[in-house]
């Protein structure tokens, strides 16, 4: 056993190479396979990991626990058929005698939605359910009226006022309100149903009237 050692050494020895040269090369080759072995490891265990999902948290609207939580909601919207007519501005025309005259008059009017929250009584409606209710009103007549119905609108006239008939003329613009109601629904330990009365500004007419002197 010997003697084949030192003939492999006197063959290392002759290619240049000692036995300790051969040693430190045999180390080096099962480190580099021992490193080459866990990387790999290290790979195919990631690629096999499965992410965990992400949770997603829905966060609630609003959340009361109190056992005097009351909650708002709105019911049906009636439209009545009931109108108040109001002046809502005026002006007097001078026309020389024996003379025609014509004027042109416009008015811009917005659809204005009354509520009268105060027929609540000692009820309180908090703000949000007052933005809702403003918005539904409009909503729900809108669908009533049409797609002419618009938030806005301006209304012009062209009249003729004559002299002959009378010297002064009075013009008046009367706005026409539309009444109705919506149903308020309060919920605590029972439901209690409200009946708010509304009124919105439905149109505006040009009235013309002659002043005649005494």
């Amino acid at each position: 056993m010997k003697k084949k050692i030192h003939n492999i050494s006197n063959l290392l020895q002759t290619k240049g190479f000692t036995l300790i040269d051969l040693l430190a090369l045999l180390v080096f080759v099962i480190i580099f396979l021992v490193i080459t072995v866990i990387v790999i490891s290290v790979i195919e265990y990631g690629s096999l990991e499965t992410p965990e999902p992400l949770e997603q948290v829905v966060q609630p609207v609003s959340t009361n626990t109190s056992k005097n939580q009351k909650t708002q909601t709105i019911g049906a919207i009636q439209l009545s058929k009931d109108q108040r007519q109001e002046e809502a501005a005026s002006e007097e025309v001078n026309v020389p005698d024996g003379v025609k005259v014509t004027v042109k008059r416009s008015r811009t009017i917005a659809r204005t939605v009354n509520i009268q929250w105060e027929a609540l009584g000692g009820i309180d409606a908090n703000v949000g359910i007052k933005n809702i209710v403003d918005t539904s009103v409009r909503w729900e007549i809108k669908q009533i009226k049409g797609e002419d119905f618009k938030e806005s609108e301006t209304i012009e006239y062209e009249i003729e006022l004559n002299g002959e008939k009378s010297n002064r003329y009075k013009l008046i613009w009367i706005d026409t309100w539309r009444k109705g109601s919506v149903e308020l629904r309060e919920k605590s330990t029972e439901i209690q149903t409200y009946f708010i009365p509304f009124e919105i500004r439905e149109k505006s007419e040009l009235h013309v009237s002659a002043i005649h002197s005494d």
